[in-house]
């Protein structure tokens, strides 16, 4: 927390306020303080001794760290430190009066607690401690992670969680249950559990969390004097994912989020924390929703879990603004062969913040979304041969706006977008009608467009990314592919013309335009019937042993019941680009594609960055990205895309030299 989080230290009156002793730091010793609760008095007061010794030392100590959330940052509690006061927050006054108890079994015990065992008001002295942070939590005998004071509806959460973990480990191992059938069981054992309460305290969603539980070999969490162990809970978040069962709030829905990224860097992460620079990025990436008070510390903190490594060019320096030190981050990336890695996490039409080049991530944002996540196996190659086109770049210029010189091909331009906007959508807010209205869009725009290159599988394997699932891998997709892809779309697209028709049978459409010549309740015949696509969705039975035959889109299809991998990751994928706002898109030269544009007008889906003439190229990674040309000869980076026909080396095929693409 910086000095501004802070608000001014109040008068003390006529106790002496607390002066913190010089911590040394140098190649032989580094020097920490650690802090004994030594008398909690009937008032509330809190006598404590604070100490100064060095890292190696202080394990001998057997201290507990503690990892909490700040809280409202009102200094309105004092700590008594050898007879002089510091202003304390009252979440960190609770967090000590826990601890005591917490510890009645050991007394005497040392704590490392970083808004007293830290200089707050001395930011050469924050820098300085930062790079121990992790050695900090990994030396610690155990994390103490407090949520919140006595809260009766988390401590029944913890108390259930050894019962409820088991019943859900058997439920899920059973292989007589189908998917359906293990939800449901799911759904009985948590019951009524409150995982709202719990997973909406400001701890799940704190950034420098991820850092001190990483580190830490033993971990507690604690509510008031109630506690249950870290891998526990750790675990049951596990099994409430897998079933897809858990009805959160929006706060702590994105809390849980973050809570889950947390986890997969303790767990699976931890061995690889030396592995530098690119492991970085993918920490950053996948923090994105973590909250911190500073945004430099979405560097420095995390840049902390990789030591002795190059991942960050600089210690911490707050004295250097958020966009020198993003920038600054970028360009030492860039230099370490990871300019790639970089640009999937960049681009106009990701929301941005400071003030940085287009190719520069702005790490403070929160992301829309990339097509290919730079860590997700992916089976597109545009570039080829991973050799084909020289990774080498180059770094052009100092400042704040650096050019970022990498070899290419420019192949394509970008000739129309389409779904325009709707007032239909603006009022949609179940996602299974918005995917419905996008398809129809799609579907009629192409059924008019004057290109012959427009085919069944191109749309289909556009509209799923040509992507299937073989295993727990994602890759390309095959013709079996395609029948569950039609019947997903046919289906969201009948839900979307019942919709629009309303009770009365007629659309808004034929209601506002009755002069255009349908009859009312005859929608359904202004788009391309499915023969036109070269698919048929056979008619289907409804009813136990009635006979009768239906439309497919008058049930409830057997996909949704009991979806396949391949429809699930259609499914998935279609709602995933439709609420990050990508658009189809067409080419000059007739290709059918999908971009990433940024946020929409109020009226619908208006994609008010993106422009027509922004161009395809091909550079030395798995997909093609947007760029926008300026005057000056750079290009501006909008963000990846996929284009059908060129995902697979296609574009460049046969071609020996390159172009040098200088992005701004």
């Amino acid at each position: 927390m910086t000095t501004d989080d802070m608000n001014m230290i109040e008068e003390v009156g006529d106790v002496q306020q607390y002066s913190y002793k010089r911590l040394w730091t140098s190649t032989s010793i580094d020097e920490i303080r650690l802090l004994r609760i030594r008398a909690i008095n009937a008032d509330g007061r809190i006598d404590a001794q604070l100490i100064e010794m060095g890292i190696e030392d202080a394990k001998a100590q057997n201290y507990y760290a503690l990892s909490y959330a700040w809280g409202q940052p009102l200094l309105t509690h004092r700590l008594y430190i050898d007879g002089s006061c510091l202003q304390i927050t009252a979440h960190l006054h609770a967090a000590l009066l826990s601890l005591k108890t917490l510890t009645k079994d050991r007394p005497g015990t040392w704590f490392w607690i970083d808004a007293i065992c830290i200089n707050q008001l001395d930011l050469n002295e924050k820098a300085g401690q930062i790079p121990l942070m992790r050695s900090i939590f990994s030396h610690a005998a155990k994390v103490i992670i407090w949520l919140c004071e006595d809260d009766d509806s988390i401590s029944e959460v913890f108390k259930m969680i050894p019962t409820t973990l088991n019943d859900m480990k058997g439920v899920w191992s059973n292989t007589k249950f189908t998917i359906t059938q293990r939800e449901q069981k799911m759904k009985e054992i948590l019951g009524s559990t409150n995982l709202n309460r719990l997973f909406e305290q400001d701890w799940f969603g704190r950034l420098w969390v991820v850092q001190e539980v990483a580190a830490a070999d033993k971990a507690l969490f604690a509510c008031g004097s109630c506690t249950v162990d870290y891998n526990s809970l750790d675990d049951m978040v596990a099994y409430v994912e897998r079933a897809s069962v858990a009805s959160l709030s929006t706060r702590a829905t994105s809390y849980w989020y973050c809570f889950k990224e947390t986890c997969k860097i303790r767990i699976n992460e931890r061995p690889k924390l030396e592995d530098g620079c690119s492991r970085l990025i993918h920490f950053l990436e996948s923090t994105r929703y973590h909250e911190c008070s500073d945004a430099r510390d979405r560097l420095f903190a995390l840049g902390g879990m990789i030591p002795g490594s190059n991942a960050l060019p600089y210690a911490a320096d707050y004295g250097k603004q958020t966009s020198t030190v993003y920038t600054d981050f970028a360009v030492h990336c860039a230099k370490n062969s990871q300019a790639m890695t970089i640009l999937a996490c960049s681009g106009l039409a990701q929301p941005r913040i400071n003030h940085v080049a287009s190719w520069v991530p702005d790490w403070e944002a929160k992301p829309m979304g990339a097509l290919i996540n730079a860590y997700r196996i992916s089976p597109y190659l545009a570039c080829g041969h991973k050799d084909t086109i020289p990774q080498e770049c180059q770094i052009e210029g100092t400042g704040r706006y650096p050019v970022l010189i990498i070899s290419g091909a420019i192949v394509d331009r970008i000739q129309v977008t389409w779904p325009t906007a709707s007032r239909h959508v603006a009022d949609v807010t179940e996602r299974d009608l918005q995917s419905g209205y996008f398809l129809e869009q799609c579907l009629l725009r192409l059924a008019s467009y004057p290109t012959h290159s427009i085919t069944w599988p191109a749309i289909w394997r556009t509209l799923a990314l040509d992507t299937s699932v073989a295993g727990k891998n994602v890759v390309c997709a095959t013709g079996a592919h395609e029948k569950a892809v039609a019947s997903a779309i046919d289906g969201l697209v009948e839900k979307w013309q019942r919709f629009q028709r309303g009770p009365s049978g007629a659309s808004e459409s034929d209601t506002a335009n009755p002069q255009s010549g349908k009859s009312r309740g005859d929608s359904r015949r202004s788009r391309p019937s499915h023969g036109a696509w070269g698919w048929t969705v056979k008619s289907v039975k409804s009813g136990a042993g009635k006979g009768v035959q239906t439309p497919f889109w008058r049930r409830l299809p057997e996909w949704v019941k009991s979806p396949t991998d391949s429809t699930r990751l259609f499914l998935d994928t279609l709602h995933s680009l439709i609420d990050k706002r990508w658009q189809i898109c067409m080419t000059d030269s007739g290709k059918l594609g999908t971009r990433l544009t940024d946020s929409p007008s109020s009226s619908g889906w208006v994609p008010d960055k993106t422009a027509l003439g922004d161009v395809v190229a091909i550079i030395p990674t798995e997909v093609p990205y947007i760029l926008r040309p300026c005057e000056d000869g750079t290009y501006k980076v909008i963000g990846e895309s996929y284009i059908h026909g060129i995902m697979y080396g296609a574009a460049i095929k046969g071609r020996t030299s390159f172009d040098q693409i200088r992005l701004s």
